[in-house]
């Protein structure tokens, strides 16, 4: 990632606004070279590399951690037996390597109720070697929406990840 280049990560074809179909694959990540005003598809240089992609980039919030680093809050659903019907929404952090195209997950120390529409801060913890690593998320705003339909303002939430 440089000036030139702008990352495009998840999205959605479908024309339903409730619940689309997120866009999986190849086309989850996409560059574009500003420049020439043309599109690429962020391909895995090597297959046996990095965690799962994630499984839905939907109304995702995104932050750069460095010149190779992306993270990255979605949500997964999980459904019901039935296999039609949502049951929850969990929140997830991914970390999408610029240079190979993985990703890595990390694990949050709380579940973090679904939210769309806020602005995500970074937080980092930095050792004694020089080197700093991603430590907290700071969430201002946005509209947690729970399966009831009922949203609620929150104003400030910090998010603590594992280590």
């Amino acid at each position: 990632m440089d000036q030139y280049n702008m990352l495009i990560i998840g999205g959605t074809k479908s024309t339903f606004l409730i619940d689309p179909e997120p866009i999986t694959g190849e086309e989850m990540v996409l560059n574009l070279d500003v420049d020439a005003g043309t599109f690429s598809q962020a391909r895995r240089r090597n297959e046996n590399q990095g965690d799962p992609e994630p499984s839905n980039l939907l109304f995702n919030s995104a932050f750069k951690i460095n010149s190779e680093h992306v993270a990255v809050l979605w949500f997964e659903r999980k459904l019901r037996e039935d296999g039609l019907t949502i049951q929850a929404r969990e929140v997830k952090v991914s970390v999408f390597n610029c240079m190979q195209a993985t990703w890595s997950h990390i694990l949050l120390k709380e579940p973090l109720p679904f939210f769309f529409r806020a602005t995500v801060i970074p937080l980092f913890t930095d050792h004694e070697d020089g080197d700093a690593s991603l430590a907290k998320i700071l969430i201002l705003g946005g509209k947690p929406i729970g399966l009831s339909g009922k949203e609620e303002d929150q104003k400030l939430r910090i998010v603590e990840l594992t280590t």
